[in-house]
Order: structure tokens, then sequence, then C-alpha cells
């Protein structure tokens, strides 16, 4: 995810969990918005956007960039699923329309991309992001030189969009 995806999900998240934001100040606005970047960085916004919106369904409070991966993980497990539902039809000799068997196959085709977009996420239920996938992040490249810190390269290249007001 860029930035600009995690401010459409930081926006999406205010709208619903506006309590969150009340007393957050410019600076935490920044810290959140740098972090969720860093943290997302290894998924498609379709996927996370998908599983903010179940999580939104079913949660009273902020979810975590935790939780966000978990339901993302989950998706992983859901779309590696064969549909058994049509297979069995389809053995029971259930006759299909042409319109039917492609959006079945429009479906399938969508569960194969969730379910290849998240293998990485199989493993893992307490690990988090792999140091490798965080120092491939341009925010860290200053890592053991002296270079500036993670925050100033992350706003350096993204800048705060969360604004007061928003």
């Amino acid at each position: 995810m860029t930035t600009e995806d995690v401010n459409q999900l930081l926006a999406i998240m205010k709208a619903n969990y506006s309590y969150a934001f009340k007393t957050m100040s410019q600076e935490e606005k920044y810290m959140l918005l740098c972090t969720w970047t860093v943290t997302l960085q290894d998924l498609p916004t379709d996927i996370v956007m998908m599983a903010v919106m179940q999580l939104v369904s079913k949660s009273k409070w902020l979810p975590t960039v935790a939780e966000i991966r978990a339901a993302c993980r989950d998706m992983h497990y859901a779309a590696a699923t064969p549909d058994t539902a049509f297979d069995m039809m389809v053995a029971a000799g259930i006759p299909f329309t042409p319109e039917q068997q492609r959006e079945h196959e429009r479906l399938e085709a969508k569960r194969r991309y969730i379910a290849e977009a998240t293998k990485h996420l199989r493993n893992e239920d307490a690990g988090g992001l792999t140091v490798n996938h965080l120092l491939a992040n341009p925010a860290f490249e200053g890592i053991g030189t002296g270079q500036p810190s993670f925050l100033l390269r992350c706003g350096e290249r993204n800048g705060l969009l969360l604004e007061d007001g928003q």
C-alpha cells in the first residue's frame, strides 16, 4: 500500500471510528500514517480494503494493524479453499447456464488473486513483517549509516495527508 492508499484507509477509519482521532495531535496522525504505510506495505490495497470492510462490519473499536493483517491472512485461507458447493453441483450433474459458469470463473479468478497476494501471511500468527520487508522500505534506507530516522524519511517522501479538521 502507498501513503495515499493508507491515507484513504485512515479516512475510512476516521469516518467509522471518529472517537479514535478526536484527541490525536498532528504529530500522532503523522506517526499513524507513517507506521501504517510501512506495516501494510506488503499487501495490495484492494485486499486490505476488503479486510477493513469486514472489520468495520464487526468491530466496535478502531482495528489495529495486527488485526488488519490477521483479517488479510484469514482471507487467504478463505480464498485458498475450493468452492466445494459448486464442485458438488457439477458432480451431481446440475446444469449451469453459460452466465453462471462465467460468474463462477470470475469469482474463482478473484479467489486465486487473493490467495496468491496473501500467501506470505500464512505463517504470520505473531511474527508480523519480516526484517527483509522492513529493510526494503525506503523509510529505512539510512539504517546503520547515520542518515535520517524512520519518521523523517517517511515525511520526506510522503508528507502529512491527514490534516486537522479532516
